[in-house]
């Protein structure tokens, strides 16, 4: 028979190892993938700059490409939340 704390070390051993199986499952977003969501900002600014010319558009062009940045961002986040978060 093996002697107590031996069990008590297998149990910590093997909530530790599955701790960090979990923990590598779910990584968090990389710049890699908040690239896509400037592309979307430039392009969403580009496009409102251009239908309006002169600068006639205030900042909402400026707002707008910032909340589409906001919206992407949030997705990317979200994309890597565990379930149940």
């Amino acid at each position: 028979m093996a002697p107590r704390w031996w069990h008590r070390g297998t149990r910590a051993l093997a909530a530790v190892t599955a701790g960090l199986a979990l923990g590598t499952a779910w990584a968090s977003p990389t710049s890699d993938e908040f690239r896509h969501c400037h592309r979307v900002a430039a392009a969403a600014l580009q496009f409102c700059l251009d239908k309006n010319p002169g600068g006639r558009h205030g900042e909402a062009c400026w707002t707008q490409s910032r909340r589409q940045q906001q919206a992407c961002y949030r997705e990317v986040r979200e994309s890597h939340r565990r379930p149940g978060r």
